[in-house]
């Protein structure tokens, strides 16, 4: 029982801390303004489908817990940027190559879901290109990733095209 436990917190854990080989030079979408703080309507605590809590303040986030350890969390600053285009908010954080990754998410009622656009394969990479009309996703030197530079257009684009767009929901609890 714990092994599954185990196997599907890495599989969130994975989901939301580097879900993605697709990465940003900047946050993402470029021309929108950092956010502060998280708005009011998205603080709280959200449960996903395997019982693990995103607890998201004013500041700062923390997600999932295991013998009373956080896996995940962060404050937003220089390395973890907000910004909100119609009524997706994208978290961007900093990697370790000094590339933006980026977490989508949608709060509808009492439902977020998360969006984390990825490439698998030749087919995906097909698609992601299909979707940007200036530069193509340039693969990295480093660690398999793709970099891309998509217009907010575009970038709503790629978040509605589940064969490239992994979701998770989350049901707000408090």
């Amino acid at each position: 029982m714990k092994r599954i436990q185990y196997f599907t917190i890495s599989l969130a854990i994975l989901l939301l801390s580097s879900c993605s080989n697709v990465v940003y030079h900047n946050p993402i979408p470029k021309d929108q303004k950092t956010l502060a703080e998280f708005p009011v309507e998205i603080i709280g605590s959200y449960v996903d489908s395997d019982g693990d809590t995103l607890c998201i303040s004013s500041h700062k986030y923390q997600y999932g817990e295991i013998n009373n350890q956080t896996f995940l969390e962060g404050e937003l600053g220089e390395e973890l940027v907000l910004k909100k285009l119609e009524d997706y908010y994208f978290m961007n954080f900093k990697n370790e190559d000094g590339y933006w990754e980026m977490i989508g998410a949608q709060l509808n009622l009492d439902q977020l879901t998360l969006f984390c656009i990825d490439i698998e394969n030749k087919d995906q990479l097909r698609i992601v290109n299909q979707h940007i009309t200036r530069g193509k996703a340039r693969h990295t030197k480093k660690d398999g990733k793709y970099i891309i530079n998509p217009s907010n257009n575009e970038i709503l684009s790629l978040l509605n095209d589940r064969d490239i767009c992994k979701t998770e929901k989350l049901q707000k609890v408090k």
